[in-house]
This record gives C-alpha cells, sequence and structure tokens, in this order.
C-alpha cells in the first residue's frame, strides 16, 4: 500500500478498546506520521488507568512514525487539544485530529488528505469536518461547502487557521464581532443558543472544546467542509465519555460510511444555505427533547 501523505493527531486519554480501534484504522492507512497527545489524571484514583491505556497504545503504535507528548498533570480536555495543536503545527503544516472516540472509515484519509492539499493556500476554506449525521445530503459531490459543521468528528484543519485561533474568546467580548457573527445565522435560535456557550466560554466559567472551535469558524468568516456521507462515527458513547454516556434513542448516529474515488468536486466555492435551521431542529426538536427526558429517567 502506497503510504498517504497525512499527519494525524490522535488525542488519548484513559479508554483503551476504542483507542485500539482507531490506531488500528491509522495503522492500516499507512499515513505519513501519527502524534499522540495525553492529558495527565485528574486525581489518584485514575493514575493506574491512565497509565495502563498509554502502556497498551505504546505496544501497539511500536514501529510506526509516532511522536508522543504525555502530560504528568491534568489540564482539561479544551486545553490539552490546544497544548496539542500548538505542538503539532510547530512542524506541520495541516493535520488531521482525532480523538479517542472518532472512529475514521478506511476512505476518509486518502479523502482528507487530498482536501487538505487541494485547498492549502485557499483562505475561504477554514476547516474540513468527517461527520454528516444525514442532516444534509449532496447526492452530486463528494462534499459541499459549508458555514456549518454537521458533526465535529475528524477534523482537518490548516496552519493558517491556528495561526489566527482565539482560545480564549477574547474577541468575542467586542460587539461588533458579535454582530459579524450573527449575520452568519439563518436561524436566531441557533445563534442564541450558540450565544449563551460563548458568553460562558469567554468569562471562564465554561470549557469545550466544541463551542470554542465553532467560535472560531464563525469568527474566522470561512467555509468547512462537509462530506456527502458520514465518514467518520462517534464510538464513545460509554462511561468515560465527558457528557454524553448514552445514545439519544430519537437521534441517529450513522455508522462510519466509506466515499469513491476519483473525488467529485464541487465546480464552485459556494456555500449550502440554511443548515443552522436544520442542525437546531435535530438537536432541539420535539423527539431528540423527549430522548433527552427518557435517558434522564433511566
Amino acid at each position: 500500500m502506497v503510504k498517504i501523505d497525512l499527519p494525524v493527531i490522535l488525542f488519548i486519554y484513559k479508554r483503551i478498546d476504542t483507542t485500539l480501534r482507531i490506531l488500528e484504522q491509522i495503522k492500516q492507512a499507512q499515513i505519513k506520521k501519527l502524534y499522540i497527545f495525553a492529558d495527565g489524571a485528574k486525581n489518584i484514583e485514575e493514575n493506574s488507568l491512565i497509565e495502563n491505556a498509554r502502556n497498551k497504545i505504546d505496544r501497539f503504535v511500536r514501529g510506526m512514525n509516532v511522536e508522543k507528548y504525555y502530560l504528568d498533570h491534568n489540564v482539561g480536555g479544551p486545553a490539552a487539544i490546544v497544548t496539542g495543536l500548538d505542538w503539532v503545527f510547530s512542524t506541520e503544516e495541516y493535520v488531521l485530529l482525532l480523538e479517542d472516540d472518532d472512529y475514521p472509515h478506511a476512505t476518509f484519509f486518502p479523502f482528507i488528505s487530498e482536501l487538505l492539499e487541494r485547498y492549502v493556500n485557499d483562505e475561504r476554506v477554514m476547516l474540513i469536518n468527517g461527520g454528516n449525521k444525514g442532516i444534509i445530503r449532496q447526492p452530486h459531490y463528494s462534499y459541499f461547502f459549508d458555514r456549518h459543521p454537521l458533526a465535529l468528528t475528524g477534523l482537518g484543519i490548516w496552519k493558517r487557521f491556528w495561526k489566527r485561533f482565539d482560545a480564549k474568546l477574547v474577541q468575542w467580548k467586542i460587539p461588533a464581532t458579535k454582530q459579524r457573527i450573527k449575520k452568519t445565522f439563518s436561524s436566531a435560535q441557533r445563534y442564541l443558543y450558540l450565544c449563551s456557550y460563548w458568553d460562558m466560554l469567554a468569562d471562564g466559567t465554561y470549557r469545550s472544546w466544541d463551542f470554542t472551535l465553532l467560535y472560531n469558524l464563525y469568527l474566522s468568516g470561512g467555509f468547512c467542509i462537509n462530506p456527502t456521507v458520514n465518514m467518520v462515527e462517534n464510538i464513545g458513547f460509554d462511561n468515560y465519555a465527558t457528557k454524553t454516556i448514552k445514545k439519544n434513542p430519537f437521534i441517529h448516529y450513522p455508522k462510519a460510511q466509506g466515499t469513491t474515488f476519483p473525488l467529485s468536486h464541487p465546480e464552485e466555492i459556494i456555500p449550502v444555505t440554511g443548515s443552522d435551521k436544520l442542525i437546531q431542529k435535530k438537536k432541539f426538536g420535539l423527539l431528540p427533547m423527549l430522548g433527552k427526558i427518557i435517558m434522564k429517567i433511566k
């Protein structure tokens, strides 16, 4: 198999089974280089779990072109990702980011490698997303452009985007920034929902990688790429999950699906419209909210 000219950074913690499944996909893909970043234990009880996970992962990646960055103290998920990306972008121009619950289809690696290289200097495109929960389909092309990611699983990130990343939401406190980002949305409900989290992130009362990433995409004014099919599956519904340990019975969680080659590229870089309304409906419609109530009761 020909090696794929793609650097990958995998963020691990104490999961073993899901991480090894993802590493098997990475190994089979024959990527250029693997970076592994691990946050430290939160408490004494976690020390043995962290050490056990790292030992098993270290054994699995022997023989691979890999660099590791293991913290001996805990900084928390969002700060760990920021630190890890600072590290990898000291040497790379772009990277595929996977977390320990992001299971990619085998075709996702050549897919994202081709697009990272194709749009490496295009300032209109800021992020590549591996997930599509079926909210929007684009049957004519392998992917489409949008202002709104349909999921945040398996991310292609360029150094040019990271260099302007506002990790502490400093610019969110400027009224003109809020007005500019607001114009991105066709759904006032979706915008106000995100604002509530961005306010908490800006004043330091909440931490979240996903919401920080979304803010920075909107701050950039650029587009993201969404695949036509879901190419990265969330396999992290377990007791190790930070927030969601069970699946909502009224939300569809698609498996990782493959694409075909050669890729069919859109003729123009024009974003679809109205996806923010569909995202909000899928998350807060009647059935999803009913599912959340059932999950709390159980």
